[in-house]
């Protein structure tokens, strides 16, 4: 038996066809394959954005605590590509166990580009003028795999920039 397609008819259908269910998953898994390679991507770019400004931050304050002659001596950060993670530490004095203050690790997207790994780079401030003891300042170059760098460079004078 036909049964006519009308208005009464229409309002007794309830729920969906199995053809707009796979139409439905169908678009949802399109837009998914085109966000979400973009969202790791921001991801990246934003952990390299926020290692930079961290290591920018410990260096400026190892400047200002050998301006303020803190300790009475002058105060650094070490930088060391280790193969168990890159880490960086502010320091006094020199870098040893015992004179570190602070200790950070790079993001696992991130990595030293300007340190080979097994190396390790030190800045240190030079008490009461705030001057590099070092010139010129080795820049230090953070990569994000998959692409992307950063690099951080401290002046003569003693200014950090990124």
């Amino acid at each position: 038996m036909h049964v006519p397609l009308t208005t009464d008819n229409l309002r007794q259908r309830k729920g969906f066809t199995l053809f707009e269910i796979l139409i439905a998953i169908t678009l949802m898994v399109v837009v998914g394959f085109i966000t979400i390679p973009n969202l790791r991507g921001k991801r990246g770019t934003t952990e390299l954005d926020a290692a930079v400004r961290q290591i920018a931050a410990l260096l400026r304050e190892a400047q200002s605590a050998a301006l303020a002659g803190d300790s009475e001596s002058n105060w650094g950060v070490h930088f060391e590509n280790n193969p168990d993670g890159p880490f960086y530490a502010l320091f006094k004095s020199s870098y040893g166990p015992g004179n570190i203050r602070t200790r950070g690790t790079l993001p696992n997207m991130v990595s030293y580009g300007s340190i080979s790994p097994g190396n390790s780079e030190d800045i240190v401030f030079e008490q009461v003028t705030g001057r590099p003891l070092s010139v010129p300042v080795p820049d230090i170059s953070l990569a994000l795999t998959g692409g992307g760098t950063a690099t951080i460079s401290v002046s003569a004078s003693g200014a950090v920039s990124f």
